[in-house]
């Protein structure tokens, strides 16, 4: 237990984006000794293609990270306005250009590979953080002081301040929730099947450019668009690779159980066949692409809160959301930015981490929420499945020009987030 003048012990769960960064956060915290529980028997991401924009990138910056991100980017964020993506309709065998949405402000034309993320997170953390490899929680009991950790092989911790990085289907949000909301039908403990399947892959630039010589995926990052369905492609890994997912959508299915594993190996023939009657352009991208996976996505219910007197949710833990915004890591980021601030502006002692918590959650619950909400919405208007759109069939022409620019100003404000400020000292003072 910890005495008066002890340091506090905090325990992360999960090493993904969001637990490493919550790590090198807590840097300046004097007052904690800091333990990261991972699963796995060594660190590493799965999936593909993350983008950093300008909101995330300056809390990197803020966090001393710029140096090692900017070797592993393609090239140095641009501080004018440019492309974000190219909206196109490709659900005909003659597609469409739509809009061209433009940034503002900074951003990384390529995006990142997860696994060079991971490495410069690794990198940077702080020497007092102690990692423990193949610690899967299963519980953990709440004391006036902190918590008992068990894990999954026996072993057992304890801990003053329980952080929770530990994905979708956290352990310990099944347990908090449980706690604060207690019910047999409880909302905010299980994901939700969004009724959309994600077919993702990653192929060097190479195979595309000897498919299709000039094709525009090769220079653009490409969102194409169609009922039901939507493709995006862009370049990770300095421009080495090229990052796809192509989603498919079956609207009654939302909210329905999904029987089998979120993440599963796919056949390219079952791929393709959500794509048949797509443009040639489409497909020669899905061609190139020999061993895809399927995710199920799910999504969370917007939690009321984010944390208690003594635990706290982060990232997918906390606001696990379709991935129509490329939001999910960058939201991970800043929950670890907001409450590594947060505790190093306090003295942190087991009086003081309650109300801490209490205003991580005031300022973080409302965004993260706003976040989930809205990139739920940018997949039902890529989909053409918004309101307005439901008599829309694949490949017609019914879509009128002023219909279609409505639609993509709502996709632009959807977006402004990505170029948004995070002012913490301001957010501070209005609690």
């Amino acid at each position: 237990m910890a005495e008066l003048n002890e340091k506090l012990r905090v325990a992360i769960i999960g090493g993904g984006v969001g637990g490493l960064t919550c790590a090198i956060a807590l840097k300046d915290c004097k007052s904690l000794v800091v333990d990261l529980y991972e699963s796995a028997s060594k660190l590493t991401e799965i999936g593909a293609g993350i983008t950093l924009w300008q909101r995330t990138w300056n809390i990197l910056k803020n966090l001393g990270l710029e140096k090692d991100f900017l070797e592993i980017a393609n090239e140095k964020p641009r501080n004018e306005p440019g492309p974000l993506f190219m909206f196109r309709r490709g659900d005909s065998s003659s597609g469409s250009d739509l809009y061209e949405l433009m940034s503002i402000g900074a951003f990384f034309a390529d995006g990142f590979h997860r696994h060079d993320v991971q490495k410069a997170l690794l990198k940077n953390l702080p020497p007092g953080v102690t990692c423990h490899l193949s610690h899967r929680l299963v519980s953990y009991t709440e004391t006036k002081d902190g918590m008992q950790l068990e894990f999954q092989n026996g072993r057992t911790a304890f801990c003053n301040l329980l952080i929770a990085a530990d994905g979708i289907k956290s352990i310990v949000r099944v347990k908090l929730m449980a706690k604060l909301y207690p019910g047999t039908d409880n909302k905010f403990i299980a994901p939700v099947f969004s009724g959309t399947l994600a077919y993702r892959g990653l192929f060097l630039v190479d195979e595309l450019a000897k498919r299709w010589p000039g094709h525009r995926a090769l220079k653009k990052r490409m969102m194409y668009c169609g009922k039901n369905k939507h493709v995006v492609v862009y370049p990770v890994s300095q421009g080495r690779f090229i990052n796809v997912v192509a989603f498919s959508s079956v609207l009654s299915h939302e909210g329905k159980p999904f029987d089998g594993p979120f993440v599963a190996e796919a056949n390219k023939d079952e791929m393709m066949s959500n794509f048949l009657d797509w443009e040639d352009e489409v497909k020669a991208i899905l061609q190139c692409i020999d061993n895809p996976t399927v995710w199920a996505i799910h999504a969370l219910n917007p939690l009321d809160l984010y944390a208690s007197d003594q635990v706290v949710l982060l990232g997918d833990a906390a606001h696990a959301m379709t991935p129509h915004l490329g939001a999910g890591a960058g939201q991970a980021v800043e929950d670890a930015y907001v409450l590594g601030y947060l505790l190093s502006k306090s003295a942190a002692t087991l009086e003081s981490i309650p109300k801490v918590l209490a205003a991580y959650s005031k300022i973080r619950q409302p965004y993260g929420n706003h976040i989930l909400t809205s990139a739920k919405t940018e997949g039902l208007l890529y989909e053409f499945n918004a309101p307005g759109f439901e008599d829309i069939r694949d490949g017609d022409d019914r879509l009128k020009p002023r219909q279609m620019e409505d639609m993509m100003e709502k996709v632009k404000e959807g977006w402004a987030w990505s170029w948004s400020t995070l002012d913490l000292d301001q957010e501070a003072k209005a609690l």
